[in-house]
């Protein structure tokens, strides 16, 4: 619902893209991140994935509210 309101075709198939490469890298990381915690210290996996859920909730916070913006 954001993006169609927000950014042109283009953009929003490129950016899609983008999107989709940072979830494949970021399924191809998760689990070395739980290894790691595990050699380290156990809450740190729940901490990172903590975080990183928090920073997409503030990110999507910030968006712009789409009944706001009058399309030219």
């Amino acid at each position: 619902i954001y993006t169609t309101c927000l950014y042109p075709t283009k953009i929003r198939s490129t950016m899609l893209s983008v999107i989709i490469s940072i979830g494949r890298t970021g399924g191809i990381i998760a689990p070395f991140i739980n290894l790691l915690a595990h050699h380290l210290w156990d809450p740190l996996s729940y901490i990172i994935f903590s975080l990183s859920t928090i920073l997409s909730i503030f990110a999507v916070i910030l968006l712009p509210d789409p009944a706001k913006i009058h399309n030219n």
